[in-house]
């Protein structure tokens, strides 16, 4: 991979929170009953925390390496192989999901008459020429540096005109659901958005052998979990908790409400340009991810080659069936399999890696630490 592609602390920070705050203007797990959101967010953060500490030891003893090397290091040709396999399919879900999501969102509120195989060949043929492009993902990183201020600005900026519609009692009493369903929808928020940060191991190269990049996972987190639980505060307050976790979009149906003059007379297609930018990041790092992975199992030299073939596997499962609740039933039954490759996979190679240092060690495959 060249230099050039590799990806700053700061780069590595904006792409991350922008795969965070794409989750903000769709919610796509089980609706609550009552209230208790603000802790379905601050519980899976809390997971996150823990995880980035396996991660940070992960690639601190593997700085130039991605973790598809890292998978053949630790667990041989084989099996390593196999490992990678399920990587690849989970970043291609990731990036197959995501796309989903946007395109029924744009066919639901701003493009109407526009089939979605059409938009969504629109969307991932952008994506991939983003991705081979000159630069590749070091290039998309530097231009969502730019977009990233102005995305976080004008969500603020909605919140703040709409606060005169906010209605704090429907916030109290804070928690009213058992929590049993907390746990249970705490999960699905960590699977839909923080856990698929693990996508990053296999961008976090770092030649300098630096270790501040978990300083990039730290930041997303805090501000992640704060940027939640506002809007989950703004949505609530607005439309009612019952309202809120019957509503598909909130966020969009609650901005929606926006009206001064003719400030904005098209929030839909505003909401949806914000939207494109942070959920193209999300499909970006997916794909990007994916094609690298098939490169390295495939032993093909440049990963380029891949990235349109998978971005036609992603279009054809992301515009089958433009129905949002099909996907996202699909994505309900498989939450546990997620679970397994963004827990468990990292938390098993820390262990392989743990047991086996010595040994690695000796043979100079890792520097001492």
């Amino acid at each position: 991979m060249k230099k050039k592609e590799i990806l700053s602390v700061k780069q590595t920070y904006v792409m991350m929170l922008m795969v965070i705050i794409s989750e903000i203007l769709i919610m796509t797990t089980d609706r609550l009953d009552g209230n208790g959101t603000w802790l379905t967010f601050i519980i899976p953060g809390t997971l996150s925390f823990f995880l980035f500490f396996v991660y940070h030891y992960i690639m601190k003893n593997f700085p130039e390496k991605d973790i598809f090397d890292i998978f053949k290091i630790l667990l041989g040709n084989f099996v390593g192989k196999i490992v990678s396999i399920l990587f690849i399919l989970f970043a291609m879900y990731v990036a197959y999901f995501a796309l989903a999501t946007y395109v029924t969102f744009n066919n639901l509120f701003s493009f109407q008459d526009t089939p979605v195989f059409a938009f969504g060949t629109m969307v991932i043929l952008a994506i991939g020429y983003a991705i081979i492009s000159k630069g590749g993902i070091e290039a998309v990183a530097r231009t969502v540096s730019i977009f990233l201020p102005i995305i976080i600005g004008t969500w603020f900026l909605m919140v703040v005109l709409l606060s005169s519609k906010m209605e704090f009692d429907n916030l109290l009493p804070l928690v009213t659901v058992p929590f049993k369903e907390i746990l249970k929808t705490s999960h699905e928020n960590f699977s839909n958005t923080s856990g698929d940060l693990i996508l990053f191991l296999g961008l976090l190269i770092d030649p300098g052998k630096k270790t501040n990049r978990l300083k990039a996972f730290y930041l997303t987190n805090v501000i992640g979990v704060i940027i939640f639980v506002i809007n989950g505060i703004f949505i609530t307050s607005i439309i009612g908790v019952h309202l809120y976790y019957q509503t598909f979009f909130p966020t969009y149906n609650v901005i929606s409400l926006f009206n001064i003059g003719s400030f904005i007379s098209r929030v839909e297609l505003v909401i949806s340009l914000l939207f494109f930018l942070c959920i193209g990041s999300k499909i970006i790092i997916g794909v990007y991810v994916a094609s690298v992975g098939t490169a390295k199992v495939f032993n093909t030299k440049n990963y380029r080659n891949w990235v349109f073939p998978i971005c036609a596997v992603i279009l054809f499962f992301a515009t089958y069936n433009h129905s949002h609740m099909h996907h996202y039933d699909i994505n309900k039954k498989i939450l546990w399999v997620k679970s397994i490759i963004q827990v468990g996979i990292p938390i098993i190679i820390a262990i392989v890696l743990l047991i086996k240092k010595p040994k690695l060690m000796s043979l100079g495959l890792i520097e001492e630490t």
